[in-house]
């Protein structure tokens, strides 16, 4: 009878907790028109790593960290027209109901690769353009020296 019963318990359990995950997962269902676009969210997610590595980069120097959070982020969310509930409304939809979450963070991710990559390709050529620019000013010093004015007893001939 004891086993009759536990096992009854355990299946209830089971059962009581499988129908709750689904009606939370309902929860995040949010129509099309209340959410984020998949493209927009990309596009914040990326910018919000970007803060996120400011917000650490700038308290490594003493700011406070609080209020440095704030006016970012406040100035996020007015680039992008949206506020924090929304977002969050949007990432926990597409997170437990859509579940193509990963796909926004991937696409987030490889423009912040391809970001980095042109900030690199830049850096190259502003290296570049500086030793061209090195170069021919030692070019042109060497030139100025080997045009020296001539002059006999303090007058040229010109």
């Amino acid at each position: 009878m004891k086993n009759r019963c536990f096992y009854i318990l355990i299946f209830s359990l089971i059962l009581f907790s499988c129908n709750k995950k689904s009606k939370d997962i309902d929860n995040f269902y949010i129509p099309s028109n209340q959410r984020v676009e998949k493209e927009k969210l990309t596009l914040i997610l990326k910018d919000m790593f970007l803060l996120e590595s400011a917000i650490h980069f700038k308290t490594n120097y003493g700011y406070d960290i609080k209020s440095l959070t704030t006016v970012y982020y406040n100035q996020l969310f007015k680039l992008y027209d949206t506020n924090k509930d929304e977002i969050v409304k949007s990432l926990n939809y597409y997170v437990f109901y859509d579940k193509s979450f990963s796909e926004v963070i991937e696409n987030a991710k490889n423009m912040l690769i391809v970001e980095a990559d042109s900030i690199k390709e830049i850096g190259n050529l502003e290296k570049i353009e500086s030793e061209n620019l090195e170069d021919e000013e030692a070019e042109n010093s060497a030139n100025e020296k080997g045009k020296r004015k001539i002059s006999f007893f303090g007058m040229s001939p010109e």
